[in-house]
Parts: C-alpha cells; sequence; structure tokens
C-alpha cells in the first residue's frame, strides 16, 4: 500500500483490503463507488463518495456523500474547500487565543496593582468592549479569507495527536 498509488481493475475484496490497509497506517480514506461490490468498501472507508449520473441508486443511498457534478474534480475541490476551512479555522483560534490571553494577563495585572496598590483599573468595560473589537473581530474577518493556493499535495494537514488520545485512557 505504502509503494503503489494506482491500482487497476481490482475486486471487491482488494478494495476492502485496501481502504483498511490504509486506515491502519493512519490516513483518513474517502472511496468512490459505482457498483453495490463497493458498499463493503464504502462503509470501511471515513466517508463514502457516490456519483449520481455513475453509481447505482443502492449505493447513492449508502454513500456518505453524493457528487452532483460529473467528474473527479469535484471531490478534489471539495477537499481543497475542506483544507482551506480547516487552516482559516487553526489561524483564527491562534489569534483569539493569543489576544484574549494578552488582554487577560493584562487586566489581571491591573486588578492586582488596584486591589495592592489602589491604582486605577488600566481599562474600563467601554474600553475592553472596543480593543477586543478591533483586536480580535477586524483581524479575524481577514484571516477567514486566506485561500489555499498550489496543489493539493503541498496543502496537507499536519498530523498532530488529539488533546485526549486513546494512550492517555
Amino acid at each position: 500500500v505504502e509503494r503503489l498509488r494506482v491500482y487497476s481493475r481490482p475486486s471487491p475484496e482488494h478494495k476492502l483490503n485496501l481502504v483498511q490497509s490504509l486506515k491502519r497506517h493512519g490516513i483518513s480514506i474517502g472511496f468512490c463507488g459505482k457498483s453495490p461490490t463497493d458498499l463493503r468498501a464504502m462503509r470501511a472507508a471515513d466517508v463514502g463518495f457516490a456519483s449520481v449520473f455513475r453509481s447505482s441508486h443502492i449505493v447513492q443511498r449508502n454513500a456518505g456523500c453524493l457528487v452532483l457534478k460529473d467528474g473527479f474534480q469535484v471531490i478534489v475541490d471539495a477537499l481543497l474547500h475542506a483544507r482551506e476551512s480547516y487552516s482559516n479555522l487553526r489561524n483564527s483560534m491562534r489569534w483569539v487565543l493569543s489576544c484574549c490571553l494578552a488582554q487577560m494577563l493584562t487586566l489581571l495585572i491591573g486588578f492586582g496593582l488596584h486591589l495592592l496598590y489602589h491604582f486605577p483599573m488600566p481599562l474600563t468595560l467601554d474600553q475592553i468592549i472596543w480593543v477586543h473589537a478591533i483586536v480580535n473581530l477586524i483581524p479575524l474577518i481577514a484571516l477567514g479569507q486566506d485561500r489555499i493556493r498550489g496543489n493539493l499535495q503541498d496543502n496537507t494537514p499536519q498530523k498532530i495527536r488529539p488533546f485526549l488520545s486513546k494512550a492517555y485512557h
């Protein structure tokens, strides 16, 4: 599975074995099926695709995603948009967390100085809301509009372990 990228006319058992082998290696699998013999491999995959024009009704009913346009380019475009969304969400969360952490530290230090030395609070509630709006919302709009350029293979997702993985249970 690691060495070969193209398989010619695999049997239904071979398709199922390929999907299961790739999943054992930690790869997310999307399987595009046409005939009822592909159902086992589609169910074993993470996402089952079926074309409205080229697949049987049984396959369409069991697919997780129906492709309404003809051609594989639709799946490639959907993958590109999903990776763009993931990248934009990840960048937005990094920005928000870093800004909120800085704001909270400023307010906690100011509140500590206010309690200990009776300094005035560094920001009022109106100022906190305006700072939050200007520092967070305006850049997040720009971060949400980023587009991935180039080839899909250049923009593969990172392999990051989940926060609470099964190894900790």
